[in-house]
């Protein structure tokens, strides 16, 4: 109801016809998508748009989205809306842009919100003025196409730029620092950053010999995800909505392993395994079925070749078991 974004992917249902605690399943592509600030002619606003608009009238889309039949609390979701007014770094960023530009029916402004960050994200996490730009622009350019193709390359476009009008969406790249609070505002009521690249390690010395001296993205959600007396337990206590989280968190570990594969194929040898090595063993002629595979490495949880070695390893440990 408050989220900036759009959740990507099909929410199966069917697991929670029982008595039993609820499970959040879902099916397909796991993406966070983000519109323009001002929706299109005659359509309803929603998402980051709601937040372009007066308190009031916010609030009634938000009800009316959600459906009467939901029982929607009207006071509840005012109070959460003052809430994030008053404490969301997020919500002041749209609302800034609101209060700037009020008096023009058309926004001549999109907005930047920069993956980058100058500060420490162990002491700093939320954003500051040198985060994001708000730039004016030429009415020629509200309609530009604000959207990004997801492509191999797709991890290179982190910086988010949301214009007034656009004809698409944006995908949210899971390693920009706004990617969870922009989705679970919720859970992160004061819009602090989330994962980023180049967290440092506590303690780190020069004289060390590790490998890699930076919170990979495993042990960033592991790290938040872990009960602590004093910290505060938003996260935690989210119910339903928690368990959005790990899913979600889960599928963008998942994703950040696999473009690492994709990107250090040499590394693991896998011109072993090239699928023009294996179209010359069979004869094949037809150059369309030929190309390059990404091949995922015994290590990677789930894979073929994961599967294949813990399954010989099961089967020799059953013929040792079977031969005493």
């Amino acid at each position: 109801m408050f989220a900036f974004c759009s959740f990507g992917g099909k929410v199966d249902e069917s697991v929670n016809n029982g008595r039993g605690p609820y499970v959040f399943r879902v099916t397909g592509q796991v993406c966070h998508n983000i519109g323009s600030l001002v929706p299109p002619d005659r359509q309803t606003p929603k998402f980051a748009q709601l937040y372009m608009y007066d308190g009031y009238e916010a609030n009634e889309h938000r009800i009316n989205y959600a459906g009467r039949k939901e029982g929607v609390d009207r006071l509840i979701v005012t109070a959460l809306d003052s809430m994030l007014a008053r404490n969301n770094a997020l919500v002041g960023i749209f609302r800034q842009i609101r209060q700037r530009f009020a008096d023009m029916e058309v926004l001549p402004v999109r907005l930047k919100l920069f993956e980058r960050r100058t500060t420490d994200g162990r002491f700093n996490n939320t954003q500051s003025e040198d985060d994001y730009e708000i730039e004016n622009i030429h009415a020629v350019n509200e309609f530009e196409f604000a959207g990004l193709a997801v492509d191999n390359d797709f991890a290179n476009k982190r910086d988010m730029v949301i214009h007034s009008k656009a004809l698409g969406l944006q995908h949210i790249s899971e390693l920009h620092p706004c990617y969870m609070s922009l989705q679970y505002p919720l859970l992160f009521p004061f819009g602090e950053d989330g994962y980023r690249t180049g967290i440092k390690h506590r303690d780190v010395r020069s004289s060390d010999n590790r490998r890699n001296n930076t919170v990979s993205m495993r042990e960033y959600y592991a790290f938040r995800t872990h009960f602590r007396v004093a910290e505060g337990h938003a996260l935690i206590l989210g119910g339903r909505l928690y368990l959005q989280f790990l899913v979600d968190a889960w599928c963008s570990v998942e994703r950040s392993r696999l473009l690492w594969v994709q990107r250090n194929q040499s590394l693991i040898r896998s011109d072993l395994y090239n699928n023009v090595v294996d179209s010359f063993m069979r004869g094949d002629t037809i150059a369309a079925d030929v190309g390059k595979r990404v091949v995922l490495p015994s290590s990677f949880t789930g894979g073929y070749r994961y599967m294949q070695q813990n399954f010989s390893g099961f089967t020799g440990h059953l013929q040792r078991i079977w031969s005493s």
